[in-house]
């Protein structure tokens, strides 16, 4: 288990011109499902592969879902990790089965072209298929389920559907099924949520607003959350940059000093997030800063999967992010 007040000292507290000491990752214990959401362009997708292959370097028989194949195309996962690419119209039959105990009736539903058109008018319903889908994998058996989950915003909405539902039927086999998968969204011994992030004002801003929305109502909270695009924890003197009165600066310094005070707003957006999560159950990691493109070896690691550190080579000083 994490240890947040260890975590939050990591990311404050640094003086001009000091080094943080860089603290092992420690991943938080998480439910048998997943679910990881973010802004769209902070890494969602890359942190979620990660997630599923260090679970499966851990023994465990791993499902990987998302909503397209462009999803997890090239990001390296093994043979270990089954790939699901969800399928909205199967998941909607699939839930149809469920409701109605007949596949005849259920195909007839969902391929029927009126009511296509009524399902499509009620996008609850597609939410709320998609939860199901990720309910019946770990139905079928798979220990451990992550879910690379649409954008904040499609993904706080997914999250509100069957509350939402609950309040619209009051009664019947829907509503049932409703309260069935939200009150799993709802138990932590079932279901984590992991929110990706990026160490940038603006982007922390609007995670802290995504954190308090899932505070509010029926909403399940946050377990996790991954800071990504960490920049190293040193600081320079604005001084040692030709910062003082009246004295000139080269293009080089100029740039370098852009660069560093850029990199003092994502240290101090980290700060104030930290100091946000004081009294939450949210553990906090940080993905440092890449050459390029990291590897799901580099991503694992830097989450706290032991047996991924050990093959992860060490960042150096970039601008490259886990995409």
């Amino acid at each position: 288990m994490l240890s947040k007040s260890t975590d939050t000292q990591a990311v404050r507290g640094t003086r001009p011109g000091a080094t943080a000491p860089e603290a092992q990752a420690q991943l938080p214990e998480l439910a048998p499902t997943v679910l990881v959401t973010g802004k769209g362009g902070v890494g969602k997708t890359a942190v979620s592969a990660a997630l599923a292959q260090g679970f499966a370097t851990l023994g465990e028989r791993t499902a990987f879902v998302c909503f397209s194949e462009a999803g997890w195309a090239g990001r390296g996962l093994s043979a270990e990790v089954e790939q699901v690419v969800l399928d909205m119209t199967s998941a909607l039959e699939a839930m149809a089965i469920s409701l109605l105990g007949s596949g005849t009736l259920a195909k007839l539903l969902v391929h029927n072209f009126a009511m296509r058109r009524l399902l499509n008018a009620a996008p609850a319903l597609h939410e709320l298929a998609t939860l199901h889908a990720v309910q019946a994998l770990r139905a079928e058996g798979w220990e451990r389920v992550v879910v690379d989950m649409p954008a904040s915003g499609h993904g706080l909405m997914w999250l509100s559907v069957p509350a939402q539902l609950m309040r619209l039927l009051r009664v019947g086999p829907l509503y049932e099924l409703a309260a069935t998968l939200g009150s799993r969204l709802r138990d932590p011994a079932e279901t984590s949520l992991a929110v990706v992030t990026l160490a940038e004002p603006l982007v922390m801003s609007e995670t802290i607003e995504l954190l308090t929305a899932l505070r509010k109502g029926d909403r399940i909270a946050a377990r996790l959350l991954v800071v990504n695009h960490m920049p190293a924890s040193h600081r320079l003197a604005t001084a040692e940059l030709g910062d003082a009165q009246g004295e000139e600066v080269s293009p080089g310094r100029h740039r370098l000093r852009d660069i560093m005070r850029a990199r003092e707003a994502r240290l101090d957006a980290v700060q104030h997030l930290a100091q946000q999560l004081d009294d939450e159950h949210v553990a906090l990691l940080r993905v440092p800063a890449y050459p390029e493109t990291p590897t799901l070896q580099q991503l694992g690691a830097a989450l706290g999967f032991p047996t991924l550190q050990a093959h992860a080579a060490a960042p150096r000083e970039s601008d490259g992010r886990a995409r």
